[in-house]
């Protein structure tokens, strides 16, 4: 039954896969007998993974429609299952299924620097001898699990599951980073907020915040996956296995808690801004009342004598203009040290 999947396959490509050297696929073998791991081209992975013969691995990046038909004809995997490895809206998600469970998880990626954050799909496929990653777009979590599975490549002796694990661990590791930037972004806000106010940092507290909630949307679906994958019992999880999923699971509820922190800190220190530019603004009107309050009786005597009768006190007095301005001087300094005495400025 196989061998006509596979010539089709090999006519397609060969050594790492189907699609050649373009580095899209990977594909390694453990044999039980020997335990002795190496890299093999698809179709051998998929009649290994089918035969039960030893432990298989399965990286697939951005896969084709003849990929996955093959992945679906050899291992029995549901059209649904297939439908939502083409789908990159995929919520994150556990199904179990009868002979596999099918884990659908955000991995963070880093596009160019640190403050630019993609969230990134990527399914799971647990067996009992394999484990199949597929993903349209690069995961830095695979990249750096491939690394390390090629310096030490008797991880895989440890079974699928443990696999899925140490995937499952960089995943969440990645998010590390993500907290990081963030502490920093907090401690820059509270210094131009408290230290020397700057009015333009509410827009930074914005974006943060935004981030935040992104960030808090994704995580806290994942946050119940790997509970249950840590506590429930899963005939394809080891209870030795499951030991390290509580592993990751606790870094996760770090990351959740860690958000919910940095919120809360950010909602205060945006009552925080707003205390401080309405004290601001405060002591703006109240300088302004002072000086307006000042400016009331020199107002009305100026007023008073600028009025167009012919008649006026002191008008015909060859020193009634200067006694009129040192009159207004005399008001406006009293007015001053009156105020200035009753802590009003």
């Amino acid at each position: 039954m196989l061998e006509p999947h596979r010539a089709a396959l090999n006519a397609t490509g060969s050594g790492r896969g189907i699609r050649g050297e373009d580095e899209m696929q990977s594909c390694r073998l453990l044999e039980k007998k020997s335990g002795h791991a190496t890299e093999v081209d698809f179709a051998t992975a998929l009649e290994a993974a089918r035969g039960g013969n030893g432990y298989v691995y399965i990286h697939l990046s951005e896969p084709t429609q003849e990929e996955l038909e093959s992945i679906a004809r050899e291992l029995d995997l549901h059209e649904l299952t297939i439908e939502d490895l083409q789908n990159d809206r995929v919520r994150s998600k556990v199904e179990e299924f009868e002979n596999h469970l099918f884990v659908v998880l955000k991995a963070p990626n880093f596009a160019g620097d640190r403050d630019s954050l993609e969230v990134v799909n990527l399914n799971l496929l647990l067996f009992r001898n394999t484990l199949i990653c597929v993903h349209r777009k690069p995961v830095a979590a695979i990249q750096e699990f491939e690394e390390e599975l090629s310096r030490r490549p008797a991880i895989m002796q440890r079974g699928p599951s443990f696999i899925m694990y140490r995937i499952l661990d960089r995943l969440v590791d990645g998010y590390f980073p993500v907290l990081d930037d963030i502490d920093e972004t907090t401690d820059d806000i509270q210094t131009r907020l408290f230290e020397r106010f700057d009015p333009s940092v509410s827009s930074l507290i914005f974006a943060v915040k935004t981030r935040i909630m992104h960030l808090h949307r994704r995580i806290g679906p994942q946050r119940e996956i790997l509970m249950n994958l840590a506590n429930r019992p899963e005939a394809l999880i080891p209870p030795k296995i499951q030991i390290y999923y509580r592993d990751v699971y606790d870094h996760i509820i770090r990351i959740h808690d860690a958000l919910e922190s940095y919120r809360d800190v950010l909602q205060s220190a945006m009552d925080s801004y707003m205390t401080l530019v309405s004290y601001r603004m405060n002591q703006v009107m109240k300088v302004l009342s002072v000086v307006a309050t000042i400016m009331l009786p020199l107002s009305l005597l100026a007023g008073v004598f600028g009025t167009n009768f012919e008649f006026l006190p002191g008008s015909h007095y060859r020193y009634g203009f200067w006694v009129f301005v040192g009159v207004l001087a005399a008001i406006g300094t009293a007015s001053a040290i009156y105020f200035k005495k009753r802590h009003w400025f």
